[in-house]
């Protein structure tokens, strides 16, 4: 038993869950017992901003089954052995970007998910420099993830209050089209070839002799970038080697 303790001691010090759940708890609102449900967190802070915005927030619904609709691209890989460097992208937050470029929201004019989720993913990415020698900080940069992440989700739940099957296929319709738009660009615009793409990223493969790879990616990424007012495609990083056999 006390074996079984220290490891669970153990795992909670890695994983820093009690500050974990707190900033959860600070920044939703609610009470530490109830963060675990990443349901609840999102119920919680969409019917706080529903009451802000002086809104009525729906009624759960009663769901028999879940109707089927199509989700994230997910591009035919071009298997082999990669030696050469790739340039790995993807597009930040983008379920969370969708919403707020196309306006994706409860309401007519925009006033629920798009402001929410804009607060949401610019407070992550404010405190970017700060996490990097602060934990507190870089805890808390990934609740402000964590929240905005799961607020798809939680529309596409039949058993979440606000399940929203039109806006669960018009934010996963917007990735599609963000992603096929981004792979067309960058192999017509460009020459480049798109070995392999997943929902929000690309592998993209320089020409052979390509020299200088950090003056075509942000050549890249301005071009793709210069469709969208809010979305944005970034650089993850350049693999150096790479085997690709399948998808996932």
């Amino acid at each position: 038993e006390e074996k079984d303790f220290r490891r669970v001691l153990d795992l909670e010090r890695k994983l820093n869950l009690v500050q974990l759940i707190f900033q959860i708890s600070v920044l939703t609102g609610q009470p530490c017992s109830k963060t675990l449900s990443k349901m609840n967190r999102v119920e919680w802070i969409l019917s706080k901003k529903f009451a802000e915005v002086r809104c009525v927030p729906p009624d759960k619904p009663v769901i028999v089954s879940r109707e089927p609709y199509q989700g994230g691209t997910v591009l035919d890989p071009r298997r082999g052995l990669y030696c050469t460097p790739i340039i790995y992208t993807d597009f930040r937050s983008l379920y969370p970007s969708a919403v707020v470029e196309y306006g994706i929201c409860y309401s007519e004019f925009g006033t629920i998910l798009p402001p929410l989720l804009k607060d949401l993913v610019e407070q992550r990415s404010e405190l970017a420099e700060q996490a990097k020698t602060c934990d507190t900080t870089a805890i808390k940069r990934y609740v402000f993830k964590l929240l905005a992440n799961a607020m798809y989700g939680c529309l596409a739940s039949p058993h979440s209050r606000f399940y929203s099957l039109n806006l669960a296929k018009n934010i996963t319709n917007a990735g599609r089209q963000a992603l096929l738009a981004a792979k067309s660009a960058i192999e017509t615009k460009f020459g480049l070839t798109v070995i392999y793409g997943d929902t929000d990223s690309l592998m993209v493969l320089p020409n052979r002799g390509a020299t200088n790879i950090k003056e075509l990616t942000e050549n890249v990424l301005r071009e793709v970038n210069g469709q969208y007012s809010y979305m944005r495609l970034q650089c993850e990083g350049i693999i150096k080697q790479l085997a690709l056999f399948s998808k996932k």
